[in-house]
């Protein structure tokens, strides 16, 4: 076997496949448990539709990382588990929080909303299962439709783009152009998508001391879910525009409960 035309000595390519073994079982296991818990009353009651998929790093990926300078034993994301939920960043939090309670993590989580890298935006948190790390995702599903879409462009453009570096290409004013429709996507999340989900959750989270106020509030919430929904609209425009993968785990807004 060999990767990117360098062959591997068999005594290596034996441990490497041993080592991927491994973290295909942990990923397996970890993502079976993390469906069979109840996120809904974890995350305060109220029920959403919710995903939890489980991915292990392609050898090619892998491979990237060490060329990049890492070391196998630092790099924390061999096996991951992405949960994609119908939720709000309150509940995104409890959700967080919940799981690394019940996982016992050692190492305070990773907020990507109030620090987005290259415009991606989650909450990641690192637990140790059976020894070993694993990373845990969490999206809302603006925040993993938009992710989706970005990848994608990563994918066609170039993977530079989700470490904040513009796209390539050889005609000038194609990579321009590239760079501007990165930038802009970039924005619709830290601006856009964050703007929208900060006025949902507060929405959600208001103290209402009458009928009144809660009829206002029902009336200004079918604006914010219309907002919500005129987004998703725009970003599913951009997949068929840009020709990007399919759009996949994503929870529709007819499910509920666990997945």
């Amino acid at each position: 076997m060999a990767e990117y035309g360098i062959p591997l000595p068999p005594e290596y390519d034996s441990e490497y496949n041993v080592f991927l073994h491994h973290y295909d079982g942990v990923r397996a296991d970890i993502t079976a448990d993390i469906s069979a818990l109840d996120l809904c009353s974890a995350a305060g009651g109220d029920r959403f539709a919710w995903l939890a998929v489980g991915r292990t790093k392609s050898r090619d990926t892998l491979l990237d990382k060490l060329r990049d300078g890492k070391q196998l034993d630092s790099i924390r994301d061999v096996a991951g588990v992405r949960i994609v939920a119908n939720c709000t960043l309150t509940q995104q939090d409890a959700i967080v929080e919940y799981l690394g309670n019940h996982f016992s993590a050692t190492k305070a989580p990773i907020d990507r909303r109030a620090n987005p890298a290259s415009g991606y935006r989650a909450v990641h948190l690192e637990v140790r299962y059976d020894g070993t790390p694993v990373e845990i995702q969490v999206r809302t599903r603006l925040q993993h439709i938009w992710a989706e879409i970005y990848e994608g462009l990563g994918d066609k453009w170039g993977r530079g783009i989700r470490y904040d570096k513009d796209p390539e290409d050889p005609d000038p004013n194609v990579a321009k152009e590239r760079t501007e429709l990165v930038r802009l996507l970039r924005s619709i999340s830290t601006q856009h998508i964050a703007g929208v989900e900060a006025l949902i959750d507060r929405q959600a989270n208001k103290y209402l001391p009458n009928r009144e106020a809660r009829r206002k509030e029902a009336k200004f919430g079918r604006k914010l879910i219309k907002l919500e929904v005129d987004l998703e609209n725009m970003l599913h425009n951009w997949a068929t525009g840009f020709e990007v993968r399919e759009l996949k785990h994503v929870p529709s807004e007819g499910e509920w409960g666990r997945q």
